[in-house]
């Protein structure tokens, strides 16, 4: 068993490093070892993170609105879809989304899942089903961290109700 001081070690060492800017020094059996030992974020604190905010895609956006349903809208060169469901958060540190997606090609559903852990003000995610840890958020926000993607409003609901008009 790993004693406290050497958690608190590595987790500053993996903050540290990579807000140095030198994310390589931190190996991703590092960031695995530091992930595992930090604990699973509550229901309320994933609520907190991601209510009210769209979670800006490089091509599209999500929105978690603060009543728990998610809007999503996606562009790829001329095809574009759009996705309409909910979104609920575990006190075992996943947050997951279900929503309806809607093309010309037709509809299909998807569920995704996502894992956060967090530790001394760092926060680690990983894609639920054979996803890699990374950190989402360093303890001082570093230009590049996953969470500056995470933006307060909604900017999806103005895509998505054009993309519903051409359907």
């Amino acid at each position: 068993m790993m004693s406290t001081f050497r958690i608190f070690t590595l987790t500053a060492v993996i903050a540290a490093g990579m807000a140095g800017g030198l994310a390589q020094a931190a190996s991703q059996i590092e960031i695995d070892k530091a992930a595992a030992l930090a604990r699973p974020m509550s229901r309320a604190a994933l609520e907190d993170l991601h209510k009210g905010r769209t979670w800006i895609w490089r091509d599209g956006g999500g929105f978690f609105s603060p009543d728990k349903h998610f809007l999503a809208w996606t562009r790829k060169g001329a095809q574009s879809s759009y996705a309409q469901g909910d979104w609920f958060a575990s006190n075992e540190g996943k947050l997951c989304f279900r929503a309806l997606w809607r093309s010309k090609a037709g509809t299909s559903p998807a569920f995704s899942c996502f894992l956060f852990r967090e530790n001394a003000g760092v926060i680690f995610q990983k894609k639920s089903l054979g996803g890699t840890w990374y950190v989402f958020r360093h303890s001082e926000v570093q230009p590049g961290d996953e969470f500056l993607k995470l933006r307060s409003g909604d900017y999806v609901t103005l895509n998505l109700e054009k993309i519903k008009q051409k359907y």
